[in-house]
């Protein structure tokens, strides 16, 4: 009896550990379930904002139940680019009443089974909210108390963390059609003020908070010597930021993450953001109203699409980055100052900067932007370049977003970019 029992135990360790190494070889194919890297288009970016301000809760009383209507593509968009932050990878969604279809594709690394894991969920709705009703890895239908087992799993996780508790419980219910979810949910008094506080958390550890400040008062000291309303080259800034990067680096690893909150940190000035508010010390008067013009090219416009590219690219990736720079574009040719590839260029310089200073080159762009640079170091000609169009001008010489005429002159600017010092070698 003893040794059937060792033997029901060895049996069953090996289930454990071989069953999810056998759901893994079964998931993986060489072709993805869904497209894996795409960008957002501008559409997409302004559907957001929409969607945004619909759920903000600032604008009515926080204890009026209120419904929010998500079109099937907007929450496609939105599980797609979260996934896409997280890993490698892409998601799709295809709602039904009472459920949804849900794809996923994690990227994986080269191997002789397949680059693409992919997964598809059938949720249903139950009671108090979804369950997984099917699973399948790849190929292999998963066993429905497995499949169950997930979707207790990600409630158990769920509940288990306060703010996410928070937001469920100010949900009083939601409908799933065939084109849309609809949700009803009010807000708690301290909902808001909960949220923020776990989101500092989430978006920035211990060490990340303490960058962000030290950055943050290089800037600090550096732009006060500068007269209110004074313009500064952002080469200035630039190098004293970099060399305080290069300077704070103290293993090789170390020096994309230094990179990275500089950047970043870079970006909250020039928007003006108190950063110790920000990560939840006391204000700081020095941050308030008082960024001073920086110029690239002789140019103020150019230096903030610079540093707002580099800093929304490393902060949360280029593919925000990128469509948030063409939605601006696009914006302006309707009104304001018209459609500019001078500007898309600016957006695109910086992009590339965060990349190449967050990746295997991070020690480099140190020493380069910290010694003095040049812009033409990191930031292409850009005089030849046609802007202030309107957005029938666009058309009419370009055609539009995606016409060979328009992509003729994005490639150029990419070729620019790709010939500049700060980035040879780099990939």
């Amino acid at each position: 009896m003893l040794r059937l029992l060792k033997v029901l135990l060895v049996l069953l360790a090996l289930v454990v550990v071989a069953l999810p190494l056998v759901l893994l070889a079964a998931g993986l194919q060489p072709e993805p379930l869904v497209p894996v890297g795409g960008k957002p288009t501008p559409a997409e970016v302004a559907r957001a904002k929409t969607l945004l301000k619909q759920f903000d809760p600032r604008a009515k009383d926080g204890a009026e139940l209120r419904s929010v209507e998500v079109p099937e593509q907007d929450l496609a968009f939105a599980l797609d680019y979260a996934v896409g932050q997280l890993v490698p990878g892409g998601a799709a969604v295809d709602l039904q009443p009472g459920g949804a279809t849900v794809s996923l594709t994690l990227q994986v690394p080269d191997n002789p089974l397949g680059r693409y894991l992919n997964l598809r969920l059938e949720l249903i709705q139950v009671a108090g909210g979804l369950d997984v009703a099917t699973l399948r890895v790849g190929n292999l239908e998963v066993p429905g108390v497995l499949a169950r087992a997930v979707g207790w799993l990600a409630r158990e996780a769920l509940q288990r963390d306060e703010a996410a508790r928070a937001l469920l419980a100010g949900v009083n219910g939601f409908r799933v059609s065939d084109d849309r979810l609809v949700v009803v949910y009010q807000w708690q008094p301290d909902l808001l003020v909960r949220v923020k506080s776990k989101g500092r958390t989430l978006l920035l550890d211990a060490a990340e908070r303490e960058r962000l400040l030290a950055y943050s008062a290089r800037i600090a000291a550096l732009t006060g010597k500068t007269r209110l309303g004074g313009r500064m080259p952002l080469t200035d800034l630039l190098g004293a930021v970099f060399d305080e990067a290069r300077q704070r680096t103290t293993a090789p690893g170390d020096a994309a993450a230094e990179n990275r909150a500089a950047l970043v940190a870079m970006m909250l000035y020039v928007q003006g953001v108190d950063v110790p508010r920000l990560v939840g010390e006391a204000a700081d008067p020095r941050y308030r109203g008082k960024a001073r013009g920086l110029t690239l090219r002789g140019r103020g416009d150019l230096a903030q699409h610079f540093l707002i590219s580099a800093g929304i690219a490393a902060a949360g990736g280029s593919r925000l980055a990128d469509a948030v720079g063409l939605f601006k574009e696009l914006d302006d040719s309707h009104a304001g100052s018209g459609f500019s590839f001078t500007d898309l260029a600016a957006n695109r310089a910086g992009v590339r900067l965060a990349e190449t200073a967050t990746g295997p080159a991070a020690a480099r762009v140190q020493r380069l932007l910290a010694d003095r640079p040049q812009e033409s170091l990191f930031m292409p000609a850009v005089k030849d370049l046609p802007e202030r169009m309107t957005e029938e001008e666009l058309a009419h010489r370009f055609g539009g977003v995606g016409d060979p005429r328009y992509r003729q002159v994005v490639d150029d600017i990419e070729r620019r970019i790709a010939a500049l010092q700060i980035h040879r070698g780099s990939r």
